[in-house]
C-alpha cells in the first residue's frame, strides 16, 4: 500500500462534543488517500484523512446529511478498487464527513483489518 499513502504520524482521536468522551469503537489512523465517493447527489472525489476497521473520514465539499448512505471507492495497488458502503454519522459543511461502514463482507472486513494493522505497525 506504500505508494498510495502519505501517513500522518499521530493517531487521531475525536472527542464527543456532547460529553467529552470518545465516540469511536476502533482506533483510527491518519493518512491521505484519494478516493471517490458516491451518494444521492452523485459521484465526487475526496481525500480519506483517517481510517479504522469500522469507519473513516473523507475530506471533500460534500452535499450529505447525517444518516445518508454513501459508497466509498478505495484504490488498490492492483489497479482495482474496494467499494465500501457506509452511513454518514457526522458531516461538516465544506470540510467533509465521517462514515460508519455498513454491511461489510468478510473479505472487506479482513482487508480493512489488515490495512489498519499495516498503518499501526508503521
Amino acid at each position: 500500500m506504500g505508494g498510495l499513502l502519505k501517513k500522518i504520524p499521530k493517531i487521531m482521536v475525536k472527542q464527543d462534543r456532547r460529553n467529552g468522551g470518545d465516540r469511536r469503537e476502533k482506533e483510527r489512523f491518519g493518512l491521505e488517500m484519494n478516493v471517490v465517493w458516491e451518494g444521492s447527489s452523485g459521484r465526487a472525489p475526496g481525500t480519506m484523512s483517517d481510517v479504522s476497521s469500522t469507519g473513516c473520514f473523507v475530506l471533500c465539499n460534500a452535499d450529505v446529511e447525517d444518516g445518508d448512505q454513501v459508497r466509498i471507492d478505495i484504490p488498490l495497488n492492483t489497479g482495482g478498487t474496494l467499494s465500501l458502503w457506509g452511513e454518514v454519522i457526522n458531516h461538516v459543511q465544506e470540510i467533509g464527513f465521517g462514515v460508519r461502514f455498513v454491511a461489510l463482507t468478510d473479505t472487506q472486513r479482513t482487508y480493512l483489518e489488515r490495512f489498519t494493522d499495516t498503518l499501526k505497525s508503521d
